[in-house]
């Protein structure tokens, strides 16, 4: 990496010296991702088969409520609502579904509806004399 750019001045632990982070290239920020073991590229089919986090503040701004009311209407903390508006976190698979559920309750409804009803299959058990398996 282009070791030019070196502040004169001691950094304490864990300060970002901005100097020497305007002054990389793109060549250098290349050659940084290629030596990170953790850094590696997602590949297209990955790119294709990740999910994005719903969009919380369009979802609470479209029912016109503000974080907090959001937060109380659903059960979320106020702080979780700001963080993840904020992208500082990201809303784990459970409250993803839930916010698309929030976000658009039909279409959630017609993605859930693949379940069979349990109680119409024991109907037609008790109809037709024979015993249900099913809880």
């Amino acid at each position: 990496m282009n070791d030019a750019h070196t502040a004169d001045a001691e950094l304490d632990e864990g300060e970002m010296d901005w100097d020497a982070f305007d002054a990389l290239t793109d060549e250098d920020v290349r050659a940084g991702v290629a030596l990170d073991p953790d850094a590696e590229p997602l590949t297209e089919a990955q790119l294709r088969a990740g999910t994005r986090a719903p969009d919380v503040r369009a979802i609470r701004t479209r029912l016109g409520l503000s974080q907090c009311g959001f937060a109380s209407r659903f059960g979320f903390s106020a702080r979780t609502v700001q963080e993840w508006e904020q992208s500082r976190s990201v809303p784990n698979r459970g409250y993803r579904l839930y916010l698309h559920a929030i976000a658009d309750p039909a279409s959630f409804l017609k993605l859930v509806s693949f379940a069979p009803d349990a109680d119409a299959e024991r109907r037609q058990h008790a109809s037709d004399g024979t015993r249900s398996t099913a809880g």
